[in-house]
C-alpha cells in the first residue's frame, strides 16, 4: 500500500522518544530539585516542551495544513523555548541539547510543510 506521507513513521519515533525522554527528565526534576525559587522556571520549560509535543504530534495526522494562529504559536513557542533553555543554562546538559535541539528540527519541519501547503487549499478555523 503506497502512502503519500513517508516522513510519517519517522516523525512519530523522534516524537515518541522525546517525549518520553521529557517525562523521565520531569519526574527526575522533581526527585532531585528543592529549591521552589526555580520551580516556576523549570516548570515554564517543561509546559512550552508539552506544547511543542503535541503541536508535533496532531501535525502530521492533519496533514501540516496552513492555520495562521497555529503557525504563529509554534514559532512564538519555539522561540520561548529556547528563552527559557538559555535561562536555566541547561546547555550544559548533553542529553538535553540532543533531545531539545531534535525538538526545534522537528518543529521547524512542520512549520515548512505547513509554509509548503498555505497555498494548496483554503483553511479555515
Amino acid at each position: 500500500m503506497q502512502t503519500n506521507k513517508p516522513y510519517l513513521v519517522p516523525y512519530s519515533i523522534l516524537l515518541f522518544f522525546i517525549t518520553a525522554f521529557s517525562l523521565v527528565l520531569l519526574y527526575q526534576h522533581q526527585l532531585s530539585i528543592k529549591e521552589d525559587d526555580i520551580h516556576p522556571a523549570i516548570f515554564a520549560y517543561f509546559l512550552i516542551k508539552a506544547f511543542l509535543i503535541f503541536a508535533n504530534w496532531v501535525q502530521p495526522f492533519k496533514g501540516f495544513y496552513f492555520n495562521p494562529i497555529l503557525f504563529r504559536f509554534l514559532i512564538q513557542l519555539g522561540i520561548g523555548f529556547l528563552f527559557a533553555f538559555l535561562y536555566l543554562k541547561l546547555y550544559y546538559v548533553d542529553s538535553l541539547i540532543f533531545i531539545d535541539c531534535g525538538l526545534c528540527l522537528i518543529t521547524i519541519f512542520s512549520l515548512m510543510k505547513m509554509h509548503q501547503n498555505k497555498n494548496d487549499s483554503k483553511n479555515y478555523l
